[in-house]
């Protein structure tokens, strides 16, 4: 960490003191930990640290996320190269960037900012059913067995392809200028998901941001999300860049009832004020 990082912050912007939040996140995320378990409570004294000195209310700390920038940091995502597991024991909920593994230091302090053992949130917001199609792409046969014995683990080169898809919205016509028909790809949190192998899954979209591109195309932002076991309970699995083929029927008139309503009443705590909104938690 840069000295003095977290001593220039006084005359920081808001958007300043974020960025200096996720830069310290992001050097505390390359380091690697004695016991995966610790993970929030060696960031512990850095998050004490970092309140203090901007000022942010007491009991804003919600297992390594901050309440006022809650929906924002709810997005984080997993670098394109990453190696990440889900940790054999329960670290923190699904939503917080605590709850994977990244390659494995750091000591451990005590702190009430430290470990936790439970949390939800309840949102209210635009929720999608929809499917990820999953399929192993095997480039092994593109190497020599020398490359392949030097080079890759187990001599076998192979990636996992996915792609996100809304029942009857993949094919929609151009809006503005924009004609491209670009594929909508999850950034799973578990970079090799085996048990999603050559399979579609059910999984929702929980939309927090939408909004336009320079070139008229519509695209937005949302978690990718399972079922849990109680009512109206989802697990975060991913996250995705909601491209024209699924987030157009939605964006003209800002009307997400455009997709098909949830019927299942365990899918939802309530139903908001308007087509589409639903009130839902994320373990």
């Amino acid at each position: 960490m840069a000295p003095g990082t977290l001593y220039s912050t006084e005359n920081q912007s808001k958007e300043g003191l974020q960025r200096v939040w996720h830069a310290l996140l992001q050097e505390y995320m390359s380091r690697s930990l004695t016991f995966e378990s610790d993970r929030l409570v060696a960031f512990a004294g850095i998050a004490d640290l970092f309140q203090s000195h901007t000022q942010i209310s007491p009991n804003s700390y919600l297992a390594g996320i901050w309440r006022h920038t809650l929906l924002q940091d709810l997005l984080w995502t997993i670098s394109d190269g990453r190696k990440v597991s889900t940790p054999q024991k329960y670290r923190a909920p699904s939503w917080s960037w605590a709850s994977v593994e990244p390659a494995p230091g750091v000591e451990t302090i005590g702190s009430e900012f430290g470990s936790v053992s439970g949390g939800c949130i309840t949102l209210q917001g635009p929720l999608i059913k929809a499917c990820v199609s999953m399929k192993m792409i095997d480039l092994s046969d593109r190497l020599t067995k020398e490359q392949a014995v030097e080079f890759v683990s187990g001599g076998r080169l192979r990636y996992v392809e996915n792609h996100v898809s809304i029942p009857g919205f993949d094919e929609v016509p151009a809006m503005g200028n924009y004609t491209e028909n670009m594929s909508t790809k999850a950034q799973l949190d578990d970079l090799f998901p085996t048990v999603l192998v050559e399979q579609d899954i059910g999984v929702y979209l929980a939309v927090f941001y939408r909004r336009f591109n320079h070139d008229g195309s519509p695209i937005a932002h949302a978690l990718v999300l399972v079922r849990g076991i109680e009512k109206a309970e989802f697990r975060r699995i991913g996250y995705v860049t909601m491209t024209r083929e699924t987030i157009e029927p939605a964006a003209k008139d800002r009307d997400f009832g455009v997709y098909a309503a949830l019927t299942d009443e365990g899918d939802y705590l309530s139903v908001g004020d308007r087509p589409g909104i639903y009130n839902y938690r994320i373990v």
